[in-house]
């Protein structure tokens, strides 16, 4: 463990786990207390000398993909669009890699990019009827 240990959960707040895609595993907690307790206070964990971040299963942040932008248009001028709109950006625009196979096509982008936003702004963006 890095930092502070991980606290010794009673048996009946840890509900199955698993194992899933990409060399992952993912561990349900009994309450939503416990799941605030362990994101705020222990970020990471270290499994065989190696760190790993810890992630909710339900991002609570918003993830928004712009499709067909071209590569010109600098990623500062779209962040401050969205702000100058009210909306508040939790992580940095960034590209999404184009699917390609092999690695000598692992540097291509697409003209897809994608930002993180606060859930309070979903109904702004898209407003139910």
């Amino acid at each position: 463990m890095t930092g502070t240990a991980w606290p010794t959960l009673p048996p009946l707040t840890s509900r199955p786990w698993s194992r899933i895609s990409k060399v992952r595993f993912c561990i349900y907690l009994s309450a939503k207390s416990w799941v605030d307790e362990v994101m705020s206070n222990y970020p990471t964990v270290t499994i065989k000398d190696k760190v790993v971040d810890v992630n909710r299963l339900i991002n609570p942040e918003r993830r928004i993909i712009l499709s067909n932008v071209y590569p010109s248009i600098s990623h500062a001028e779209f962040e401050n669009q969205i702000k100058t709109l009210g909306f508040t950006t939790v992580s940095k625009m960034f590209f999404v890699k184009a699917s390609t196979e092999g690695d000598d096509y692992a540097h291509l982008l697409s003209f897809r990019r994608q930002i993180y936003m606060q859930n309070d702004d979903r109904t702004a963006l898209f407003p139910t009827t």
